[in-house]
């Protein structure tokens, strides 16, 4: 999961950065036995939106069988969730419910 092209870098993610969501998001992975890697911020266009600025925070997690996972909030909304699990090398993109469902789900 990438960050829009950089106006800004990426760069770890200030607490005042991070919108709620995606907060309740790592804690939820963190409550679940997931590794929760400190969020990361950019500021950049999107792609096919020329000249649309936008902030964008991604929160990645890593299970201990090696699956992993990331969600993407723009301006402070969520914008997607990727599921990767262990073996593949497409990932599902989900809705932010689904994905937390399946961290929460696993064993």
């Amino acid at each position: 999961m990438t960050h829009p092209a950089p106006e800004v870098a990426s760069r770890p993610a200030a607490p005042a950065e991070i919108p709620s969501g995606a907060g309740r998001f790592a804690a939820a992975a963190q409550a679940a036995g997931w590794a929760v890697i400190p969020a990361t911020y950019a500021r950049g266009t999107l792609p096919g939106e020329a000249g649309t600025v936008v902030d964008s925070v991604v929160v990645r997690v890593l299970y201990r069988d090696g699956t992993r996972a990331a969600a993407r909030w723009i301006d402070g909304y969520f914008d997607v969730a990727w599921w990767l699990p262990v073996g593949r090398v497409i990932p599902d993109e989900l809705r932010l419910r689904a994905i937390t469902a399946r961290i929460k789900g696993m064993p």
